[in-house]
């Protein structure tokens, strides 16, 4: 676990890292987030969402926002590289 420098008070922020485990929960946050917005351009598609998470996510890449040890979200701490040729 990585500790992050904490804002003012007692609230204390780290990472931890993701594993395969933590897809379904992180698919369930990624489309409460973007739900909203989708569906009013009529763009939600939850099916689409699953596979487009499924073919990104890396474990490995992944890291769990912490709140004084609860999670609040995951942060991406690396991109995938595309090969260009």
């Amino acid at each position: 676990m990585t500790v992050l420098p904490s804002p003012p008070g007692d609230t204390q922020l780290s990472l931890a890292s993701a594993n395969e485990d933590d897809f379904e929960s992180l698919l369930a946050l990624r489309m409460a987030a973007l739900r909203e917005s989708l569906q009013r351009l009529g763009r939600f598609d939850p099916q689409r969402a699953r596979e487009r998470l499924s073919r990104a996510f890396e474990p490995v890449h992944t890291r769990h926002i912490l709140r004084n040890g609860d999670r609040m979200g995951p942060a991406l701490s690396a991109a995938r590289r595309v090969d260009s040729r």
